[in-house]
């Protein structure tokens, strides 16, 4: 999409958090995908409950990725950014921006461009190789998951290899995309190889930061400075008050998060304290302390410097990593502080639903405000 939204003089900060809205927000609330696996696997091996079926039960109540979306959409629509967003989209309509870092590249892009031609694809060219992709990505999870050993859909995608199954939806979309375009001639098989070398050289920077974000999260883990079990000890240690815990589960999530780059790492701590904290006993206030984990360990990877998905968005986008990150940060905590209103009045009413509506008309309270005050940036 950068070189559509370009073209559209959209800032790419923009085009960043809209990568990054639509990542683990969606993840978070799609049954078929890895994260449900991630979220089985958090429970302890004594665990009484099944995790796939818990995991369905946080759909709903996972707060910050519906308001996310919902608020994503609005941006997109009204066109009214604020704070250091609106800045860098005002100094992008001034002056279209590449970040120097980048303009070797789309120079390069541009040259390679004019020398290979132009394809003559149709719509259907697009959609057809991405729908093979998903459709491939989640056969591939459902095979490595032993859905033809006689397992059922559920304890496919737990046990699948995500991986493995990411490589092999790949691989086929690889190949039918070539079988589609190659006979037809939209593009010749040199455009076709030549995509080859520019695709792993937009890849190579991402790759660098995520091996530094790796390293430093290593860091923070349970061998070295134990950072995830030390806020796990101060939550076991307060959680007395029980109408308090989903609001307290949601911002150690996201602190807990932030500071260590990994949403799946902060699943696998908190929940078996969730666990240990409220038991099986009270199955509605459990299912409402792991939704806001969940909610809570995605709003912290969203906004973190050294989170994967932060950094594959900028990456993607080929903006400045901090130029995302800062842009991103204040329409985080405007979710954010709707969120925490909500799980609040989870707590006090042990009733998730109301605090669903109390989050979106929050939220709904927060957009009238933003599109009374600041206006539309004119391009």
């Amino acid at each position: 999409m950068r070189p559509v939204t370009d073209k559209f003089k959209i800032a790419r900060t923009k085009l960043a958090y809209i990568i990054d809205a639509t990542a683990a927000p969606v993840c978070i609330i799609a049954p078929v995908s890895s994260w449900a696996a991630a979220v089985g696997s958090s429970l302890p091996e004594d665990a009484t409950i099944d995790g796939f079926t818990l995991f369905l039960q946080t759909i709903p109540f996972n707060l910050y990725a519906w308001c996310t979306l919902v608020f994503m959409i609005f941006i997109i629509w009204t066109g009214r950014d604020y704070a250091t967003m609106g800045r860098s989209v005002q100094e992008n309509a001034e002056h279209f921006f590449i970040p120097p870092e980048y303009q070797d590249a789309d120079e390069e892009e541009e040259e390679s461009e004019k020398v290979l031609g132009a394809g003559n694809g149709k719509i259907l060219d697009l959609l057809l190789p991405l729908v093979v992709l998903i459709a491939a990505c989640v056969y591939g999870m459902l095979y490595t998951g032993g859905i033809h050993d006689g397992k059922s859909v559920a304890d496919a995608f737990a046990n699948c290899d995500s991986a493995k199954s990411l490589v092999m939806g790949s691989f086929t979309a690889f190949v039918f995309t070539g079988l589609l375009y190659l006979p037809r001639r939209v593009i010749t098989f040199g455009q076709f190889c030549a995509c080859f070398t520019k695709g792993f050289k937009a890849m190579v920077p991402a790759i660098f930061i995520l091996c530094l974000a790796w390293t430093l999260s290593g860091i923070c883990s349970d061998k070295y400075l134990d950072l995830g079990g030390y806020v796990g000890a101060i939550v076991s240690a307060n959680a007395s008050i029980m109408t308090l815990l989903p609001p307290i589960f949601f911002l150690v999530a996201i602190g807990l998060a932030f500071a260590t780059g990994t949403s799946w790492g902060t699943f696998g701590i908190l929940i078996p304290i969730a666990l240990a904290v409220v038991g099986t006993d009270n199955a509605s206030l459990l299912t409402l302390c792991v939704a806001a984990t969940l909610s809570g360990a995605v709003g912290g990877d969203h906004a973190s410097p050294i989170s994967d998905t932060t950094i594959l968005a900028s990456a993607g986008a080929q903006c400045h990593h901090l130029d995302h990150v800062s842009t991103q940060l204040p329409y985080v905590l405007t979710v954010a502080v709707c969120c925490l209103v909500g799980y609040i009045v989870d707590g006090l009413t042990q009733n998730g639903w109301l605090g669903l509506a109390t989050a979106f008309g929050c939220l709904v309270v927060v957009m009238l405000g933003i599109r009374a005050k600041v206006p539309v940036v004119d391009k």
